[in-house]
């Protein structure tokens, strides 16, 4: 039978493993293309968690940048591909209500049923 000794040093094992790897710092010197071009990679290589931390990068520091509207349908599609459709379903949602004009908004409702 574990002792409590035991099993607070597992926990806190784990909750420090678990931090170091939540998260790499991005670059802030990295411009908006560069962070884009970043995003696209990670997204190719099949990385969607990675390429989610760097798209929601791209929302927080270029909201509206030249690449900020396709950085949201690849955030759509990022969390889709990493099976969090919540997080898909709700980014849509806001593709949807922000862009609604978009040429490309069937897709935002697309992602938005299969995440359902």
């Amino acid at each position: 039978m574990p002792t409590a000794k035991y099993i607070t040093g597992l926990i806190l094992v784990l909750l420090l493993t678990a931090c170091s790897s939540a998260g790499k710092k991005i670059d802030e010197s990295l411009t908006e293309a560069q962070l884009y071009h970043m995003a696209r990679k990670q997204l190719d290589e099949g990385d969607y968690v990675e390429a989610a931390a760097s798209l929601k990068e791209i929302e927080a520091r270029f909201p509206f940048g030249p690449f900020s509207q396709q950085a949201q349908m690849d955030l759509i599609f990022a969390y889709y591909k990493n099976n969090n459709h919540e997080e898909a379903s709700a980014a849509a949602e806001r593709f949807i209500r922000l862009h609604p004009e978009h040429p490309k908004i069937d897709y935002a409702y697309y992602l938005r049923a299969m995440s359902s």
